[in-house]
């Protein structure tokens, strides 16, 4: 109703388009008391008022950003209810006093994986070691551009190492 206040110039247009929203939700199985709270909490505000952009409060709470999947809903009652303990730690307490806002991120999808929204540079074709310190696969890589099959010669037109992922 909000919204309404804020469109309509006129309060006799405010007041029919209210009664009519107001009608609306009753008819979807909205009660009654509750629309009527709202209609009465907006009538009161002008629409001058209405029109002002309030400024976005930014939040300093320190975020928990975990992959949505059902199991890490208990990772996060497991994180709340023990909140106390990070509190009693003095180092920890500096960080935040509040409990953490826990936030999901959306997994990756089958389309996410095979559709690129960028088009990528291709680098050196071919496959290659990704040669970070610890990778055990780096040394049975093979770096060719080519790889030699029965029917003959397949060249390799992407760039591949051993951290590549997704592959067929």
């Amino acid at each position: 109703m909000l919204r309404l206040r804020r469109l309509c110039q006129d309060d006799l247009d405010f007041q029919e388009k209210c009664l009519r929203m107001r009608d609306f939700f009753v008819s979807c199985g909205y009660p009654l008391e509750i629309l009527d709270d709202a209609w009465n909490r907006v009538s009161k505000i002008s629409r001058t008022d209405a029109l002002i952009t309030r400024p976005e409060q930014s939040s300093q709470r320190t975020k928990l950003i975990m992959t949505y999947h059902p199991h890490n809903l208990v990772a996060r009652k497991i994180v709340l209810n023990n909140i106390s303990i990070l509190q009693a730690d003095p180092e920890a307490r500096e960080v935040s006093d509040e409990p953490p806002l826990v936030v999901y991120r959306r997994v990756k999808n089958i389309r996410d994986m095979l559709v690129r929204s960028r088009i990528s540079v291709s680098h050196d074709s071919g496959t290659r070691p990704c040669r970070r310190p610890r990778c055990k696969t780096c040394t049975y890589v093979s770096q060719s551009s080519e790889i030699n099959t029965p029917p003959g010669v397949f060249t390799i037109a992407d760039s591949f190492t051993c951290t590549s992922r997704n592959l067929i």
